[in-house]
């Protein structure tokens, strides 16, 4: 079983578009929330109330309370990515230019969209976003809200140089246990402010992504990954079934991110024994996956521009996304908004892409 470049992708369109809308609908369908950093019992009790819905509000519906969940596949990935980058590919690692490299291209990244979000870069807050410290400190004035990501892909990065040294499978799960144990744990207790802090940090994440280092260092090939693709429909469905019991229950809230990720890796991953399909359908699924592959190659740029383009969506307006939302039609605005995302995306990854290694010779890290 493997994920190809294709195949992530892909994976990552898919989980842009999620993200995407799902960080509309939960400004705009306020009626239900997710349980993303924290277990709420009455969210979670609403979460299957869909009473006398359209099916495009029941969509939203769907979106806003398990939409959030896809967010793990860039996780997911960002383990995955390592391994193969500096233990397949065997590239040397020094933490010091490893660090400086990747904190420089989460800047890079970051800064336009963050600042005209931010608006006022003199206030102290500023500078603990600057330098990703403020998912510790003050994780509630974190502007835009979905930037938390940014310290947390940081954290990560510089977990894994432990990880790059200790690479038997026995860390990885020694150090999995006691991060799944204690949300599970957090799940049986009322939310707080401490819970909050730690989702937006890397102990809640940190089985995801190690994940992602396990599957890319043979755990694709292992005995129960082999069950997977031989049973590929069942394991969709089980996966499917397992995940969604989890996100509404308190004792197994704690492990829905894994299973979200492993109904992902069911779904996607690289399968050379299955028959080929119709050439309708081929043709049809070959259309969707280069659409969700160009998704996944603008991902960067769609998620630091939505933000953005939601913000200033509400003031054009006149008053909040959710007046759009009661006054206008509910399908055109969202349509609006993931397509000036995109094309926003499409002008700004490909600069991006151009300024990084130019910053990099200037810093003198392009060949650290």
């Amino acid at each position: 079983m493997n994920i190809s470049s294709r195949n992530s992708l892909q994976m990552r369109g898919v989980a842009i578009l999620f993200v995407c809308l799902h960080n509309l609908f939960h400004l705009v369908y306020t009626r239900i929330k997710e349980c993303e950093f924290s277990f709420y019992p009455k969210r979670a009790a609403k979460a299957l109330l869909f009473d006398s819905e359209t099916p495009w509000n029941v969509f939203a519906h769907l979106c806003n309370y398990w939409g959030w969940y896809i967010v793990t596949t860039f996780i997911f990935l960002s383990g995955y990515g390592l391994v193969m980058k500096y233990e397949k590919k065997g590239k040397p690692l020094k933490w010091k230019p490893y660090f400086c490299r990747n904190y420089v291209k989460l800047l890079l990244l970051m800064f336009i969209p963050w600042a005209l979000c931010f608006r006022d870069l003199f206030k102290p807050s500023a500078l603990l976003q600057l330098t990703y410290t403020i998912n510790f400190i003050k994780p509630d004035y974190i502007i835009p809200g979905v930037f938390w990501y940014f310290s947390l892909a940081l954290q990560l990065y510089l977990l894994y140089l432990f990880f790059y040294h200790h690479r038997s499978n026995k860390w990885l799960l020694w150090a999995s246990v006691p991060m799944i144990v204690m949300m599970a744990v957090f799940s049986l207790m009322p939310t707080s402010m401490l819970q909050t802090r730690v989702g937006h940090n890397f102990p809640y994440w940190l089985p995801v992504f190690l994940l992602g280092v396990w599957f890319a260092r043979g755990g694709n090939d292992s005995a129960f990954m082999r069950m997977v693709e031989r049973h590929r429909f069942v394991a969709i469905l089980t996966f499917l079934v397992l995940w969604v019991v989890a996100t509404l229950t308190r004792v197994l809230w704690a492990f829905a991110p894994l299973l979200a990720i492993l109904l992902l890796i069911a779904i996607f991953h690289e399968h050379k024994s299955q028959k080929e399909l119709p050439k309708p359908l081929a043709i049809v699924s070959k259309g969707f996956g280069n659409v969700f592959a160009w998704l996944g190659v603008l991902s960067p740029g769609i998620f630091v521009w939505h933000p953005v383009v939601r913000m200033y969506y509400a003031v054009a307006v006149d008053g909040s996304t959710a007046n759009a939302y009661k006054t206008g039609n509910h399908v055109l605005v969202t349509v609006i908004y993931l397509a000036v995302s995109i094309l926003l995306a499409v002008i700004y990854v490909p600069l991006y892409k151009k300024i990084v290694p130019k910053v990099m010779a200037w810093l003198k890290l392009d060949k650290a």
